[in-house]
């Protein structure tokens, strides 16, 4: 009756180590899981817009404040200027007013830097060019056998923007349970021994 003592105490112990294992693979997850990123941008990074824009919005996956955020805007043969920021109409939105202050045509790069709610700084750059009424149209690229123009990339999707953090997440929470249930079935086969 000894020998089979410990075999049961093990098979009691194996859910709380089941347990044990789930509860460490959540907490190592839910960090990761709560990054705050930028999820998009109007003008959209990457986009070609005509004239300049009255103000830019930033939207990010959680809510901001707008007095922890810093905006400056860079624009052809001007230093970086700072923005006016507020905030826009969801609490996860950030408007920097532009103004007359980027009155130039061409590349506009746009800085940013956020707190987080967990207190980390955030910050990225989204870019897009201004073609004023005056410049010569931008010409699309056109396919060689067609002539017709060439589909365009999704300028969200080329700048990384719109990514569900989520799908982040899901492979290192898919590996964890495939490793826990790997333990499980090991400490099931040992347990029968």
């Amino acid at each position: 009756m000894t020998p089979e003592r410990p075999r049961a105490d093990r098979l009691r112990l194996l859910p709380l180590l089941v347990a044990a294992l789930a509860s460490m693979l959540v907490v190592v997850a839910a960090p990761a899981a709560a990054h705050t990123d930028l999820v998009g941008s109007d003008p959209t990074a990457g986009a070609t817009v005509r004239g300049a824009p009255e103000e830019v919005t930033l939207r990010f996956n959680e809510p901001m404040d707008s007095r922890l955020a810093n905006v400056a805007l860079t624009t052809p043969g001007r230093d970086p200027i700072r923005l006016p920021v507020a905030e826009g109409r969801e609490p996860s939105t950030l408007v920097a007013a532009v103004g007359d202050r980027g009155a130039s045509g061409g590349a506009w790069n746009l800085a940013y830097r956020v707190t987080s709610a967990d207190g980390h700084p955030v910050q990225g750059t989204v870019s897009f060019r201004v073609r004023l009424p005056t410049e010569k149209p931008i010409e699309e690229p056109t396919e060689p056998a067609t002539g017709r123009p060439a589909p365009e990339e999704d300028a969200a999707s080329a700048a990384g923007e719109d990514v569900n953090p989520l799908r982040l997440v899901a492979p290192a929470v898919f590996g964890g349970l495939l490793l826990l249930l790997a333990a499980l079935l090991l400490a099931v086969r040992f347990a029968r021994r």
